[in-house]
């Protein structure tokens, strides 16, 4: 076995795994022969140059539907991949929603967005469960995020070209290594790229399996609601002194300014 050494703690969360390995026995890391054969099948239901797949554990179709705020639109239209691009706008957040096996599938229609990526909408939709989600954004850099229980575990960007970050990057670490993550004679390859191994690498790591057949088909089709981002704190009020040397806000000096302004004064 070639063994690639992790970037966390280097132990093994497998009791069973090879000292010095970091990865259990079950999940050996892949020689370059092997790696070059690995094919992802949730890329067959992607374009081929974006994608933003998010992946929920053990919840029905129904409770990721209510977590992703769209339980009111039931019943949901079924719309194919090009269906969907041509009925909502680029900037509406639009997903279809798929389920196989322990997994609900949602898949963005403009992956650019990115909105089940946001931390905050990772932890909502693994409260009680886990969720993996993987996006690559257009002519720029593939990204993956693993939460757990309403935690952000780990995410890795890979523009970055450090290893997966967060309270516990160590599944994330190990599923990415086992496909060829970390190595330099892979950083410059034309045949291996990071977009696609990153999807092979969660595939393999959470047990993921889907149809293409169907997934390229129609399915419940639903638009989230806009993810606001929180505002920004208050800056301190800002003071400077007047002609008379006491101090008086500068807030209340624009305003009397203002005032003289609307007077005709």
């Amino acid at each position: 076995m070639l063994c690639v050494p992790t970037t966390d703690s280097g132990h093994s969360d497998s009791s069973d795994g090879e000292p010095g390995c970091g990865i259990g026995r079950s999940s050996p890391v892949l020689i370059d022969d092997e790696v070059s054969l690995l094919r992802s099948v949730l890329s067959e239901c992607v374009p081929s140059d974006h994608y933003c797949v998010t992946c929920v554990r053990d919840l029905s179709p129904a409770e990721v539907m209510a977590r992703l705020g769209v339980a009111d639109q039931d019943p949901y239209p079924r719309c194919t991949p090009e269906e969907a691009v041509e009925r909502f706008d680029l900037d509406v957040p639009a997903v279809r929603v798929h389920h196989e096996g322990d997994w609900v599938f949602v898949l963005e229609v403009n992956s650019q967005l990115g909105v089940t990526f946001k931390p905050q909408m990772l932890a909502r939709l693994s409260e009680g469960s886990e969720a993996v989600s993987a996006q690559q954004l257009l002519d720029s850099t593939a990204k993956v995020a693993h939460a757990r229980q309403g935690e952000l575990l780990a995410t890795y960007i890979d523009w970055h070209f450090e290893p997966p970050s967060g309270k516990d990057p160590s599944r994330l670490n190990r599923a990415l290594t086992q496909v060829g993550f970390f190595r330099e004679e892979n950083e410059d390859s034309d045949e291996w790229e990071a977009s696609k191994m990153i999807l092979v690498a969660v595939e393999r790591e959470f047990g993921l399996t889907v149809s293409p057949e169907v997934v390229n088909g129609p399915l419940p089709t639903a638009v989230l609601p806009y993810v606001k981002a929180p505002a920004p704190p208050r800056e301190p009020l800002q003071r400077k002194p007047s002609a008379d040397g006491s101090v008086v806000p500068k807030l209340q000096a624009e305003q009397a300014r203002n005032d003289d302004h609307e007077d005709g004064r």
